[in-house]
């Protein structure tokens, strides 16, 4: 596990309080997929995923949230739109560090065009 680290630019109280809410963001979403897969909810166990990928992300733990969010992607098939959103956030941060994204990316704009009808070229199909 990667050490948590608050990449916020100022300092203080505000950057305390951020973290703070991103860890509790983290614990809600690690909660809900817990209790969405003892019942049996998948898609609500596979959205609880996705929202603690971004939360992990958010947190500076980089590799776990990747891994959270291709989690997410795979526990996604019936529910196009979570994937898309998944693929999407994995694309943004692997854009933002400078890794490869190209086939991330792919994926969200085939995903997003597939369930929502959107073209990420900017029009609507």
């Amino acid at each position: 596990m990667e050490k948590a680290t608050d990449k916020g630019s100022g300092s203080g109280y505000a950057d305390h309080l951020g973290e703070r809410v991103r860890l509790g963001i983290l614990e809600a979403a690690t909660d809900a997929n817990r209790t969405s897969s003892e019942l049996g909810l998948d898609w609500l166990a596979t959205l609880a995923e996705m929202t603690r990928g971004a939360a992990l992300l958010m947190l500076g733990r980089t590799t776990d949230g990747r891994q959270a969010l291709h989690a997410a992607i795979r526990g996604t098939r019936a529910s196009d739109w979570a994937a898309a959103l998944s693929e999407l956030m994995l694309a943004q941060n692997l854009l933002a560090s400078g890794d490869p994204a190209r086939h991330a990316i792919r994926q969200a704009a085939e995903l997003a065009q597939a369930e929502l009808g959107v073209n990420l070229g900017g029009t609507r199909s």
